[in-house]
């Protein structure tokens, strides 16, 4: 018996907050009406649409808010690894990356996750090393925004 090996993409879109949450929100829509599974954990800066997007009872949101989510990515982990061929949303890491979370050690939790999941991390910024992992990537910035690569 032949088996058969799943390979699991890594999106990254970067640019206008809330377009690019628009574009993840969209994979999650569609995932679901294909009968896929999805989820997505959001960092909450405190952004006003987020208050009613919680308020949607069909949808697996969980949000952090940015002050409590020193330990997010072993909170994650767990409820992850019992989880398989699902569309995992990141929303916002970004915001963690000065204060709580190390981008490499993002990194290598994104390839964990990637080996049983299909991955969209969703940030403001650029990060090379984030666009080195995607293999799709894709911006929403304006022309005359800057970017910051790390």
């Amino acid at each position: 018996m032949n088996a058969i090996l799943m390979c699991f993409l890594i999106h990254f879109y970067y640019g206008n907050r809330l377009e690019v949450f628009q574009a993840g929100l969209g994979i999650m829509i569609r995932a679901l009406g294909h009968s896929k599974k999805a989820r997505m954990y959001l960092i909450n800066d405190s952004f006003s649409w987020v208050d009613q997007l919680k308020q949607e009872k069909k949808l697996s949101i969980r949000v952090f808010p940015k002050k409590e989510a020193k330990n997010i990515l072993s909170k994650i982990d767990e409820e992850l690894k019992e989880q398989d061929n699902e569309i995992c949303i990141l929303a916002n890491f970004d915001l963690l990356f000065d204060d709580f979370l190390n981008i490499k050690e993002f990194i290598a939790f994104i390839k964990a996750i990637n080996r049983k999941n299909e991955v969209v991390i969703i940030c403001e910024k650029r990060y090379e090393l984030l666009e080195d992992l995607g293999d799709y990537v894709s911006s929403y910035e304006l022309e005359n925004s800057k970017s910051t690569a790390i």
